[in-house]
């Protein structure tokens, strides 16, 4: 009697041995279109997820979740992200401001008078004045 529940057990676990689940298939550095074609021969449905990656050429996939390799039920969703390539980054728009932001004073530029009869570095040559 034992022996039979665990039997019937595993085979529960195992999807009942109808190949009821599937592992995800190593798609990463692949183009979507070709990792898609091969998550839905595994029967997974692919969802795009497009993430910015700045190692990642754009249109190729980073990676997927679950993982590749991990076994799910056959059906579930596989979310593969997909490289937009560098992320860009937003620059405040600083036209028409006075100043520096923070509200700090700018420097005032600093200009060296010649003093008579001292010497002067030019591209690191001495010459008098």
């Amino acid at each position: 009697m034992v022996l039979a529940a665990i039997i019937v057990a595993v085979i529960l676990l195992h999807g009942g041995g109808s190949g009821a689940s599937a592992n995800v298939p190593l798609v990463n550095g692949e183009s979507y279109s070709q990792a898609a074609a091969q998550i839905k021969a595994a029967g997974l449905v692919p969802v795009a997820n497009k993430v910015a990656s700045p190692s990642v050429k754009a249109g190729l996939v980073i990676s997927t979740n679950p993982d590749n390799g991990n076994s799910v039920p056959k059906n579930s969703t596989v979310t593969v992200n997909v490289s937009t390539g560098v992320a860009n980054i937003a620059l405040p728009n600083l036209t028409g401001s006075q100043g520096v932001p923070g509200g700090a004073a700018a420097e005032e530029p600093r200009v060296h008078q010649r003093q008579p009869g001292a010497r002067h570095a030019v591209d690191g040559a001495l010459w008098p004045d």
